[in-house]
């Protein structure tokens, strides 16, 4: 890494760890944005297994041979396949999510070529062997940090990831981060919308006094 008083450039190869980390903050980022649906959804689920019990055990007490009291059995046994298809179908999620990481890692994408990373007051240009790529800094919506990575979003799905370990000591990590909370955290004008002006409202231009038109 070099820089100057306005300028940082980073020499970035990625490695496998880089990738399941960034993938993995990117997940749990997701997860969380539906974390209150899915604490909602499993706390209905609990209170009508709740309900269904003391229903069970009520009619079992007062009469154990009615039609009633096979319903429940069977309402109960429904929702224990539901319990178990549902746990099924995270333990299948999880499983395809490390099939997903591990393939984008074999494969010869741009996170296996080595990156030229500058950033400058006005932009970062991301150059590898087969491209180029120049942001202004209003082209990014936020960034993080997490144990081993710096990460700047452009969008949710569309990141640039820098390894700590590319950065060096602790000194220049810092400086990275004072550098993007100038040029990310702080407001800018690009980001607004721009200003709505009150509509001059013209007259209606008289018609032209011609003969032939209609009345």
């Amino acid at each position: 890494m070099t820089e100057d008083e306005s300028t940082i450039i980073l020499e970035v190869d990625y490695v496998p760890a880089d990738m399941r980390e960034a993938m993995r903050i990117n997940s749990k980022r997701h997860l969380r944005t539906f974390k209150w649906i899915v604490i909602a959804c499993f706390f209905a689920i609990f209170l009508l297994f709740a309900l269904l019990l003391m229903s069970l055990h009520a009619s079992s007490a007062t009469a154990p041979s009615t039609s009633a009291n096979s319903d429940a059995w069977s309402m109960l046994l429904r929702m224990g396949i539901f319990f178990v298809a549902m746990f099924c179908v995270i333990f299948v999620f999880r499983l395809a999510r490390r099939g997903l990481t591990k393939r984008i890692i074999n494969e010869r994408g741009p996170m296996q070529r080595p990156h030229l990373i500058e950033m400058t007051s006005q932009h970062l240009i991301c150059t590898e062997p087969l491209a180029r790529h120049e942001y202004d800094w209003d082209a990014f919506n936020r960034w993080i940090e997490t144990g081993n990575l710096l990460i700047l979003y452009l969008s949710a799905n569309l990141v640039i990831v820098l390894p700590k370990r590319c950065i060096g000591t602790p000194e220049r990590i810092e400086q990275c981060r004072q550098f993007f909370r100038a040029k990310i955290d702080s407001p800018r004008t690009a980001r607004h919308a721009f200003e709505v002006l009150p509509a001059n409202v013209l007259p209606i231009p008289p018609l032209p006094n011609d003969p032939s038109l209609p009345r």
